[in-house]
């Protein structure tokens, strides 16, 4: 997959370690950020021109990693198996 200059993989190089730090961050869990990783780039690969067409390919997959952080504790706590702790205090504000 290329286009112009850029490819795939070269994206893949450029940003992949600061899109495995922002899921480590949001998941705390190495392994998971690494599978989240594969699964954001698998996202990519299947809608290049999108990726391509961003004006921004960090903004655009670091979106689609969030996404994808979201549905994992979802499914995590749906199954009774999450470990994730809420971080920043965002529930404790709510809670007035």
């Amino acid at each position: 997959m290329s286009h112009g200059d850029a490819t795939l993989e070269s994206v893949y190089r450029e940003l992949g370690s600061g899109i495995r730090a922002f899921l480590r961050r949001r998941l705390g869990n190495a392994s998971a950020a690494d599978e989240l990783l594969q699964e954001t780039f698998l996202a990519a690969a299947g809608n290049p021109s999108a990726l391509f067409a961003a004006a921004s390919k960090r903004a655009w997959l670091i979106g689609i990693a969030a996404n994808l952080v979201r549905e994992h504790v979802r499914h995590e706590y749906a199954t009774g198996t999450s470990h994730w702790q809420p971080r920043f205090g965002i529930f404790r504000k709510c809670r007035g």
